[in-house]
């Protein structure tokens, strides 16, 4: 989709950051340079001006400047809909997704279920995989879940009550002053561990 010059002087729309053309757009995900082209997910609901169920908006750019907004890269699915996330260029092929010739794009994002979440499971957020072969034009969902089993969860204040230095720790990801501790990685084709 490229951007039409006169929905692009709106009144209040940006013009030196990227906006989609139209509806929801939230937190950028995902950005890197590769053959000549800059590339930015973005949390994207297609469908509204509102929050609605998550996809992955796609645009790139030449000179960070100008955007060509793409077709959607990740859509929701059975497993939930599609929270931020990061995507890179596998240079070395280490996923085994594409080749040393054309390395594969890889996204892991976070899928977020609604019902799972409503239901107040503990599991109603985990990890998902796609790439893409094709300089991210489209992409394959692997339907694959990656799992952390955890050792729970913990304040700074309490780690040292765990006999953990952090210089020990796999995994670490801080949110709200929350530590959680990782200590092995689980894969599944069908959604649980």
């Amino acid at each position: 989709m490229k951007r039409t010059a006169q929905k692009y002087q709106e009144r209040y729309r940006p013009q030196y950051h990227f906006t989609p053309e139209s509806h929801w757009m939230n937190d950028p995900n995902g950005m890197f340079f590769y053959e000549g082209e800059y590339h930015l997910f973005y949390q994207h609901y297609p469908k509204d001006i509102v929050w609605g169920p998550m996809h992955w908006g796609h645009a790139v750019s030449k000179d960070l400047l100008h955007w060509e907004q793409l077709p959607i890269a990740l859509y929701p699915d059975s497993l939930g809909y599609i929270f931020s996330g990061s995507a890179v260029v596998d240079w070395k092929n280490t996923s085994g997704l594409g080749t040393s010739e054309n390395p594969p794009i890889v996204a892991l994002y976070t899928y977020h279920d609604p019902i799972g979440e409503q239901a107040q499971k503990n599991d109603f957020q985990t990890q998902g995989l796609a790439y893409s072969l094709d300089r991210g034009r489209s992409w394959k969902n692997t339907k694959t879940i990656l799992y952390f089993k955890t050792l729970g969860f913990v304040t700074l204040e309490t780690l040292k009550s765990f006999g953990t230095k952090p210089q020990n720790i796999g995994l670490c990801l801080w949110r709200f002053k929350i530590i959680l501790l990782f200590t092995d990685l689980q894969t599944s084709s069908n959604g649980r561990p």
